[in-house]
This record gives structure tokens, sequence and C-alpha cells, in this order.
């Protein structure tokens, strides 16, 4: 608590400081009914925090930064570009999201089979 006189009144100013989470992240598919995901397709990753956290995605066996943000969309030519290892017809990734607030970290993996759907520019 700060205190200030103004004048012959003293101003007592009171401020909390509430830092809550991220706890409880987990991804959500825009497809939950299909086993793999095209090109397009969405995941979303969330946590329980106060501030609203900060989200990061990985692919975990390259180590790869893909996105920054809640809501990574699939793109194969960016993720794996235009190589033949691309162009198999799925392939299955391990991805990290890993939520912040101010420091403090918490993450989850998702295995997901993802589909090559559409070709890629100068491809």
């Amino acid at each position: 608590m700060a205190a200030y006189r103004s004048g012959h009144q003293a101003v007592h100013l009171l401020v909390d400081i509430i830092v809550d989470g991220p706890r409880s992240v987990s991804i959500r598919r825009s497809t939950p009914e299909r086993a793999w995901l095209d090109d397009g397709q969405q995941l979303t990753c969330t946590a329980d925090s106060n501030p609203p956290a900060a989200y990061d995605w990985t692919e975990l066996a390259t180590g790869a930064h893909l996105h920054k943000g809640a809501v990574l969309v699939v793109d194969t030519c960016r993720m794996f570009g235009t190589s033949a290892e691309r162009n198999a017809s799925k392939r299955e990734v391990m991805l990290r999201c890993t939520a912040s607030v101010n420091n403090h970290s918490i993450f989850t993996n998702i295995t997901a089979l993802i589909h090559a759907s559409k070709p890629c520019r100068g491809s």
C-alpha cells in the first residue's frame, strides 16, 4: 500500500495484481470426428489464466517454431516445405502448444496425422 499526501488529507492506494495460471491447457481440433487434418483445418489451444495466456506452437521432431497465437491453421507447405516427404499422403507429427503468462509456462502435446491436400506454390 502506498500513501500520498495532498494538502491535509492522506490518500491511500491499494493495488492488487492477480496472476493466475496458466493451468489446464488443452488443444481442440476443428474436425474432431476425422482421423487426420487437411490443409486449412485448425487446432485451437486454450488455457485457464488471468491475464490471458500467450501461445506458441512447435513441431517437436524438428523443434521448428510454427506459430505464435492460440489458433494454428494447418499449412503443410509452410510446415514441411516442398520436399518429397511433404508429398507423402499422410504424415504423423507431434505438435506442442505452450501457454505462457508472466514467465510461467505450461504445455501440452498432440499427435496428429496431417494430410497434404494442396500443392505448394513453386513446386
